[in-house]
């Protein structure tokens, strides 16, 4: 939610306290599956470098991004790798690694 306030600073604290969450890994193939088939290769390489999300490059993608039209090319990227990192977090949470 900081990233939406937007409280940017807020948000990359809360993000190095998660540290590694286990949902990374599939988070980051997707992302990079994602921005890899729309030729996005700078982007990608700042989100999920050496095939590792990245969740504080990502608030700054989204800090950099702020004053564009929410019609850009890069925003709606952006958008698209946030409503990825909501379906894989979801998914986990539901699905969850079970005993």
């Amino acid at each position: 939610m900081h990233r939406r306030e937007p409280d940017y600073a807020n948000a990359k604290y809360w993000w190095r306290r998660v540290g590694e969450h286990p949902c990374f890994p599939e988070f980051g193939k997707c992302v990079a599956a994602f921005l890899e088939s729309q030729e996005e290769h700078e982007l990608c390489a700042a989100l999920v470098p050496r095939g590792q999300w990245d969740a504080v490059a990502f608030v700054d993608a989204r800090e950099a991004a702020g004053d564009l039209p929410t019609a850009a090319r890069r925003v709606q990227f952006l958008r698209e790798v946030q409503r990825l990192e909501m379906s894989v977090a979801l998914e986990h949470l539901i699905c969850g690694q079970r005993p």
